[in-house]
């Protein structure tokens, strides 16, 4: 059974319960109550979601016409739980210019969104996510950014579903 807790802020919290109803007897041999006892299984559920769409994207796709692309948003849109919005770049990487090619996204707004253009360099501009992208191309690793810890600024977050 899945509850939404009011948090905070009015933010809602996933939780999922399951529980078991036992009979209690009394001493006349009748059932006098019930006992109700429930376990929270949030962290399995998720687990488990999060497992399946990693499994999904690691599984051979069944459409022999697939793009990469495509078999891995159909994974994601599988989970939209925990991925709400997701887009990727094709990257076309020299040495003075490094041409990115939005190849699919979910969670967008349906006509685009000025942060994820069908096409751009990541040395022009100095706002928005290109300054995000040379850091990620200089570093070679993932960069995760949060708005409690200010690496996402709400600015970039405007307008996105």
């Amino acid at each position: 059974m899945a509850v939404f807790p009011q948090q905070a802020g009015g933010r809602l919290q996933e939780t999922f319960w399951a529980g078991t109803i036992l009979p209690v007897v009394g001493e006349n041999g009748a059932v006098s109550g019930f006992y109700n006892r429930g376990i929270d299984i949030t962290s399995e559920t998720v687990k488990g979601r999060r497992s399946n769409t990693l499994y999904s994207i690691a599984s051979p796709s069944s459409e022999q016409d697939d793009s990469i692309w495509e078999h891995v948003f159909r994974s994601l849109r599988g989970n939209m739980q925990d991925l709400p919005m997701a887009f990727a770049y094709s990257a076309d990487d020299e040495l003075v210019s490094c041409k990115l090619i939005l190849q699919q996204s979910i969670g967008l707004p349906p006509d685009g969104h000025c942060l994820v253009p069908p096409e751009l360099d990541v040395f022009d501009g100095s706002t928005g996510l290109p300054p995000l992208y040379r850091k990620v191309r200089a570093l070679h690793q993932p960069l995760v950014l949060r708005k409690t810890d200010g690496t996402l600024p709400n600015d970039l977050m405007k307008d996105f579903i």
